[in-house]
């Protein structure tokens, strides 16, 4: 605003100089002209994911990746959660801005309308079995708990009996592998008495697995 007023000034005859003083303009900021064509116009977003393993991935196959999480039952994550199961799972050096971006991107914020359009998959109830009788169905699965000390998620692997909702046994970790399993089911064996048969199911994708296990 100020340099147009000088620049009329100046038309109608006024020195320059006098007219840059009285605006508190500097010559350098009056004469400056800026070069067609060298107008900084941001940064372009990056088109792959660095791995903590090495490497890179495109962005598309980590947008799949999350689409794979949010589809699974009981899954309605922020881009916040996203973002933690990227880097702990899928070893990627990401921040939540970019996860952010990328969840914006491809409609999949628990904010937008319409959003989250998967393929067709059971409700809860038809999942979930219904046993008449106490030990008969358990169920196992691991949750993310964040640890704000450590600045990342640990893991909580939990075994319910359905019928009665009770608590059968759970571990806490960092990372929980498949021999951890294993080692909580034999202290649940060695702490009930179970029946001959019963069922084992898992929150295992859209249909769940189930499986009978049997101690005879």
């Amino acid at each position: 605003m100020r340099l147009a007023v000088a620049q009329r000034c100046i038309n109608l005859g006024i020195t320059k100089s006098l007219v840059l003083k009285i605006c508190e303009i500097s010559r350098s900021s009056f004469y400056y002209k800026p070069k067609l064509g060298t107008q900084q116009v941001g940064r372009f977003f990056s088109t792959t994911t660095k791995k903590t393993t090495g490497g890179y991935d495109d962005n598309e196959l980590v947008v799949e990746y999350i689409k794979t999480l949010l589809a699974e039952p009981f899954v309605d994550y922020g881009y916040l959660k996203v973002t933690f199961f990227l880097r702990d799972e899928k070893n990627y050096i990401i921040n939540p801005k970019k996860v952010y971006r990328l969840m914006h991107a491809n409609s999949l914020l628990c904010t937008e309308k319409g959003s989250r359009e998967f393929t067709k998959r059971q409700w809860v109830k038809e999942l979930v079995p219904k046993p008449i009788k106490e030990f008969t169905y358990f169920e196992f699965d691991i949750k993310y708990i964040y640890v704000q000390g450590k600045k990342t998620n640990a893991q909580v692997l939990t075994v319910i009996d359905v019928f009665s909702r009770w608590n059968m046994e759970h571990i806490i970790k960092w990372n929980i592998r498949q021999e951890d399993v294993i080692i909580l089911f034999d202290k649940i064996f060695e702490t009930y008495e179970l029946p001959d048969t019963f069922y084992v199911r898992n929150d295992n994708g859209s249909n769940g697995r189930r499986t009978a296990l049997s101690l005879t």
